[in-house]
């Protein structure tokens, strides 16, 4: 089990009376062991060589047995023994050996060497049944008193007894010496524990022992602890915990002492002390205890202190970040409260000029009153004209019904005439194409049989020899009329292809006929479109005449600063020099309406508007302004 150390900062006290570590060790040996010792005592491992001769008066062979202190010095001594077969002398041999180590009291080493040698084993019957029978008998008293010896030095572990301790620690065949240890099982736990009680010592010994010495007494205690747990020994872990803890205590290491007391009352062993010392290890936990909670509350105290200052600290500063919050949000309504107060100055100063400029519109009103009545009367003269001009469109309409009819006939006329040159065309290329290729076949005969004429005169130029000139000129001849015949086919060939231009020529015509008679619809089309264009213009303006009458006041409205008369004039003048620039068809000279008569500036006012506003945002504008309810 580990030992934990506890913060020797946090130690409420440290013991400056060493007597008490001993005189608790001491108290804890005696009252637990008492009986044990008692009984232990009638049995001395020194009564046994009574009648024996003196250590001095042992013959020297025997003394190769007495001095063995390893198993390999016992075997070598026996095995020289045995090859000269002097079984008794093997005999008195261990007798010596058992004799001196039991005079020494190291009887517990010995026995530890006997069982690793088994000199019974080396032994043979033959060498006699009285040896054999002796030899047991020597290891079985050699294991009694070995016994005898470990429980004569755990009770000197247990009263305390740190100079037999130690002389059991330092001899080279002491119970607790470390080589002694290693040989057995059984021995090492104790050996251990030994060795933890003996640092236990040095550190009750010391005036301040420092940490380290006592982490070394905790940890040889400790691993003594782990070993007696392995082979069962609770006797043994009792007076680790007693030792550790006092251990601590000396160091002044109270919270670590006080949990190895707390693990010592709950112990199986403690139940079995006698009252007294329980009464003891209740007294010390209970010190503990007082002690404890007077350092807890303390420390429960000093941790809630700091608690309070981390938390007063953090209020402290949410405090202070809620004053410059604070702060920066008085400056931000300051300087808001400003901009409040100058917007206010603003807007104050912006309505006064609104009403300043709602005063100037409404006199502009009145002057444009009279000008919308001249608007109007215009508007009606220009509406009449239009009529007019529509009535005129209407006659053009029928005139091109009438051109359109005519060209339609003329087409008809030209497409049969078309027709029937087409099929002549084609009638007479045919019989030419006929009568040619007749001609060029009875040519090719012709030429065929002059070309045989030809080869029977050459081949029978050596019979008719005086006939050779005139044959000759017949073939110039004819030749020569081969090539006016072929003369006369090609002269045929160019006709063909005349023929067959004009017939391209004629549908070139009657192309561009086609094409002129398509321009001359899309003309129509477009004149009947004009038409519902015009129609639709004079039915808007009939329509929204009084609308128009009041757009020159909607658009003045709709300026944010007030103009005087003078801008009012210019702006007028703006507007009529815009009459020029429209064409004259776009825009009639006049129209009736329900109103009156509108003029041309009043009509390029009312559409400037509707751009800005759109129909009915005009509407509800001139309506909220002019008509209230």
């Amino acid at each position: 089990m580990g030992m934990k150390f506890a913060d020797p900062k946090r130690s409420l006290c440290r013991h400056s009376a060493p007597n008490l570590l001993r005189v608790g060790l001491l108290g804890l040996g005696a009252l637990t062991f008492a009986g044990f010792s008692a009984s232990c005592a009638s049995n001395s491992p020194r009564e046994y060589m009574e009648g024996d001769a003196p250590r001095s008066e042992v013959g020297s062979r025997e003394a190769s047995y007495a001095v063995a202190t390893t198993p390999a010095d016992l075997k070598r001594v026996i095995a020289e023994d045995l090859e000269e077969k002097n079984a008794d002398r093997v005999y008195s041999g261990l007798e010596a050996f058992v004799g001196e180590n039991v005079s020494r009291g190291t009887a517990k080493r010995a026995h530890l060497i006997w069982e690793s040698v088994k000199p019974t084993t080396m032994l043979q019957y033959g060498q006699g049944r009285s040896v054999m029978t002796g030899v047991k008998q020597l290891g079985d008293l050699l294991a009694n008193e070995g016994e005898k010896e470990m429980q004569t030095a755990f009770e000197s572990l247990r009263q305390g007894d740190f100079e037999e301790v130690q002389r059991l620690h330092d001899e080279p065949m002491g119970i607790f010496h470390p080589s002694t240890a290693a040989m057995s099982r059984e021995v090492r736990p104790y050996a251990l524990l030994a060795d933890g009680v003996l640092s236990y010592r040095d550190v009750a010994a010391s005036a301040d022992p420092s940490e380290a010495d006592v982490q070394v007494a905790l940890d040889k205690l400790s691993l003594a602890q782990s070993e007696l747990a392995k082979i069962g020994e609770t006797k043994g872990m009792f007076l680790a915990d007693a030792a550790a803890a006092q251990a601590l205590e000396r160091a002044g290491q109270i919270d670590a002492a006080a949990e190895y007391w707390m693990r010592i009352a709950d112990s199986d062993e403690f139940t079995a002390q006698p009252d007294v010392m329980r009464n003891l290890v209740a007294a010390r936990i209970k010190t503990y205890g007082v002690r404890m909670k007077e350092r807890l509350i303390v420390e429960v105290e000093a941790e809630r202190r700091a608690e309070l200052r981390a938390r007063d600290a953090q209020y402290s500063a949410q405090v202070e970040k809620l004053e410059e919050k604070h702060q920066s949000f008085d400056s931000w309504a300051r300087q808001g409260f400003a901009s409040t107060a100058r917007r206010m100055a603003e807007l104050s100063r912006e309505d006064d000029q609104q009403k300043a400029g709602l005063a100037s519109l409404a006199a502009t009103a009145q002057e444009r009153d009279a000008e919308l009545g001249r608007a109007q009367d215009s508007l009606a003269v220009r509406l009449g004209a239009l009529g007019d001009r529509t009535s005129g469109i209407e006659g053009r309409t029928s005139g091109l019904e009438e051109r359109t009819d005519e060209l339609g006939e003329r087409d008809d006329a030209i497409a049969l005439r078309m027709d029937l040159e087409v099929a002549r065309l084609r009638g007479n290329l045919d019989e030419a194409v006929a009568g040619l290729r007749s001609d060029q076949a009875g040519l090719t005969a012709r030429a065929d049989a002059l070309e045989r004429r030809a080869a029977e005169l050459t081949s029978s130029t050596a019979a008719n020899a005086t006939d050779i000139d005139a044959v000759k000129r017949e073939a110039t001849g004819l030749r020569e009329e081969a090539a006016a015949l072929r003369t006369q086919a090609a002269t045929l060939a160019s006709e063909t292809s005349e023929l067959r231009a004009g017939m391209d020529k004629n549908r070139q015509s009657s192309q561009q006929l086609a094409a002129e008679i398509a321009g001359r619809d899309a003309e129509l089309a477009q004149s009947l479109k004009d038409l519902a264009s015009y129609q639709a213009a004079v039915e808007e303006l009939t329509a929204n005449t009084a609308l128009e009458a009041m757009a020159p006041l909607t658009a003045e409205a709709t300026t944010t600063e007030p103009t005087d008369s003078g801008d009012s004039a210019g702006s007028t003048e703006a507007v009529e020099s815009t009459e020029g620039t429209l064409p004259a068809d776009s825009v009639p000279a006049s129209t009736e309406s329900r109103g009156g008569v509108m003029s041309l500036p009043a009509y390029l006012a009312i559409h400037s508007v509707q751009d800005v506003f759109g129909v009915d945002g005009q509407m509800q504008q001139l309506t909220a302004f002019f008509m209230p309810e």
